[in-house]
């Protein structure tokens, strides 16, 4: 029935359309193109029904991108949205050819399955070659349409080019150090927000910061590792590795951030519903932690009052630790199980603070 449906005479614009659909059902673009290729060279297709239905395949395979943007951020529903309307663009330039002028179309052979395959290659290379001249009218269309420069969380653009000089290299990592330390801090607030409220969205707001996190790790890593091998000098090298040292603190410090996630899994998993005195304790681990972050990203700290800061945080820990043990000796208060090892990875998420206050400071040698 399909291939009786196919082989009829159909307007361009319901060719389309079936083109669109079946792609659209099989999830594979190729695969309604290579039935159109064959069903042309077999005689069964006419090449006016089966260039529609090869345009239609274009619009088609956007579909499965606009499925799997549904959750995700604001950037990913821009380049699916872009996927879709450059396809649509596309048919929509050469669908007036095809219905008036198809036979102008330099096609380039008189056997039918070739001269498919040739305008799908021109439909392609000119769709493109047009979208590359409106590319800055095409993107200024796509911020309009859903918020321009709108995202679910600010990106850190790194400045970091291989060819550039190493003062210009060292000047941007250092720039972006202060805001990578600010971003986990970010993460951080965010993933103890999250265990206080119990709110979805804020925690897959968290998530998807520390996937991006788990990224510009990746990239930094990377660049390091390459950048090195290009210093000039001993001066050079020790200059990088104590910049590259910094930022591994603040790497750690993201691993115990993620750690903190185990701890919102465990309570989703396991039903878990905070009480109020738990909810209390949360709440202020979160803040000891956070006033640390605080005070080692502001431009006044002085080592005795950052000192007093950490044993005031020491103090608390232990005093929460207490309670939390307490609570846990009544079964019926697994939610303060739940939290315990929110306090262990505050510990080390403390730890980690210290130390790159002090290398940051110069008094640990990396």
């Amino acid at each position: 029935r399909l291939i009786e449906f196919l082989t009829k005479a159909h307007n361009p614009l319901l060719g389309v359309l079936v083109g669109a659909v079946i792609t659209a059902i099989v999830q594979s673009s190729s695969v309604t193109t290579g039935l159109a290729i064959i069903f042309t060279q077999q005689g069964l297709m006419s090449l006016d029904n089966a260039i529609p239905i090869l345009m239609g395949s274009n619009l088609g395979t956007t579909v499965t991108a606009l499925i799997s943007i549904i959750s995700m951020d604001i950037a990913a529903k821009k380049t699916a949205l872009a996927h879709f309307l450059f396809n649509l663009g596309g048919v929509l330039i050469f669908l007036p050819i095809v219905i008036f002028w198809r036979e102008h179309l330099p096609l380039m052979s008189d056997i039918p399955a070739i001269a498919l395959a040739n305008f799908h290659l021109i439909f392609n290379v000119t769709t493109s070659f047009i979208f590359v001249i409106f590319l800055n009218p095409f993107t200024a269309l796509i911020d309009r349409m859903l918020g321009e420069g709108k995202m679910d969380f600010e990106r850190i653009a790194l400045g970091l080019k291989e060819e550039s000089e190493f003062s210009e290299i060292e000047e941007n990592l250092m720039d972006d150090l202060e805001k990578t330390f600010q971003f986990v801090q970010e993460n951080y607030n965010l993933i103890t927000l999250s265990i206080e409220t119990n709110y979805k969205g804020i925690y897959e707001a968290a998530k998807k910061r520390i996937e991006y996190m788990d990224f510009l790790k990746a990239e930094l890593l990377g660049f390091f590792s390459k950048f090195i091998s290009k210093c000039n000098n001993e001066e050079e090298i020790d200059r990088i590795v104590n910049i590259m040292a910094m930022y591994e603190y603040i790497f750690q410090m993201h691993d115990s951030v993620k750690d903190i996630t185990s701890v919102k899994v465990s309570m989703d998993n396991n039903y878990v519903e905070l009480k109020s005195d738990v909810l209390m304790i949360v709440r202020e681990i979160a803040s000891s932690t956070l006033s640390v972050f605080d005070y080692i990203s502001s431009d006044s700290q002085k080592d005795k009052d950052l000192k007093k800061v950490s044993q005031d945080f020491q103090r608390n820990l232990e005093g929460f630790g207490k309670k939390v043990f307490t609570l846990m000796a009544k079964p019926e208060r697994n939610d303060a199980g739940a939290i315990m090892h929110l306090l262990t990875y505050s510990q080390r998420l403390k730890d980690k603070l210290m130390n790159y206050y002090h290398l940051r400071e110069g008094r640990i040698v990396p």
